[in-house]
């Protein structure tokens, strides 16, 4: 599965590597390039996604808040109440595990009648990325949707 990327000006082949945690050469080698530097803004990269790689599990440590978690992760504290079916007076505990975002990825909760085109045009993807982060997209209501930010 790949996730299409539109090279910026001022972008290297290491950014986007570090962005979206692939190694250069696999950049390199999935779009067919000679080497690192033939990148030029406009240029369509193909990224390839882990799909298990949107998201991780944390252990709640003593003293940490949703607030805090959400800060140190680049996150919301909203996104891990809807990733863990919680609400916002719920306790939390010390070595109690949540799923939560990696930094980047974006979540978002689908409405009723959207369609896969009208979620990805919202979060400015190809509808074939957001296929790559999702295991099943049913676009039920309040569907969660993975995407890269």
């Amino acid at each position: 599965m790949y996730e299409t990327y539109i090279v910026q000006k001022g972008d290297t082949m290491e950014a986007i590597a570090k962005r979206f945690q692939v190694p250069i050469y696999e950049l390199v080698i999935n779009n067919g390039l000679e080497t690192a530097y033939e990148i030029v803004p406009g240029m369509r990269l193909q990224i390839p996604v882990n799909k298990q790689s949107a998201f991780i599990f944390y252990t709640i440590k003593p003293g940490d808040t949703l607030y805090s978690i959400a800060r140190d992760n680049g996150t919301s504290p909203e996104y891990i109440l809807l990733l863990n079916g919680l609400n916002a007076n719920e306790y939390i505990y010390p070595n109690q595990q949540i799923l939560i975002p990696k930094e980047g990825i974006g979540i978002y909760v689908t409405k009723p009648g959207e369609t896969l085109q009208k979620v990805a045009r919202h979060v400015n993807h190809d509808p074939a990325d957001i296929l790559g982060y999702n295991d099943q997209v049913f676009l039920l209501p309040d569907q969660l949707i993975a995407y890269r930010k």
